[in-house]
């Protein structure tokens, strides 16, 4: 299944009623969950992502704009934050920084070439991120998340808004704009109970 969509809020709303249609339901560990397998959601502009965050932090407690990026940089474990990148983002094969010593040195020598950085621990799933595609298109920065299992009702706002964030962090250091940001999900998932906490805006299929 694939969604365009122009804005991060549009293509977050339309994911989670398209996993809501599929009415593939199943219990598990007393919660009723509905799942969608093999998610692909390209946002075009994704330039709301801070909006996006600010509307969901109204409803649930949410980790903060800054928390956020703390935890897509930072190469330690930070206090209340589940999950940093910053270390995997560091480390390679060749035990090189992913990002400042391989994908960005690599693009500006020939954008044309994409860059992968890989954040996945068969030991530790903690991040939802388990690889990041970066490739220059039309003279833009794009950007691919490959994610395993994916909340999108209250997962996908801090992952499309993290991978904004890199992306404008890439985009600085190559002088090159911003383009589309898109998601995959191996398995995409809305749990039933939290669909109330956004009153009308969601209704669960009958």
């Amino acid at each position: 299944m694939e969604i365009l969509e122009n804005s991060a809020s549009d293509a977050w709303k339309l994911a989670v009623k398209t996993v809501l249609r599929a009415r593939n339901d199943v219990d598990s560990d007393g919660m009723k969950r509905f799942l969608l397998s093999h998610l692909l959601v390209e946002v075009q502009a994704p330039t709301d992502v801070d909006a996006l965050l600010e509307f969901i932090s109204r409803t649930v407690d949410y980790p903060s704009p800054d928390e956020l990026q703390l935890a897509l940089f930072a190469k330690h474990p930070l206090p209340g934050i589940i999950a940093t990148y910053g270390g995997r983002m560091a480390i390679s094969g060749g035990h090189k920084d992913q990002l400042h010593e391989l994908a960005i040195p690599s693009l500006k020598k020939n954008p044309s070439v994409p860059c992968t950085m890989s954040f996945h621990d068969p030991a530790d799933e903690s991040l939802p991120l388990h690889e990041v595609c970066i490739e220059v298109k039309e003279g833009k920065i794009d950007m691919t998340g490959i994610i395993d299992s994916c909340d999108i009702l209250l997962g996908f706002p801090s992952v499309v808004f993290q991978l904004r964030k890199l992306q404008e962090h890439i985009a600085r250091e190559l002088g090159i704009p911003e383009g589309r940001i898109l998601i995959w999900c191996r398995e995409a998932v809305v749990v039933d109970r939290f669909l109330g906490l956004f009153g009308k805006l969601f209704s669960r299929p009958v």
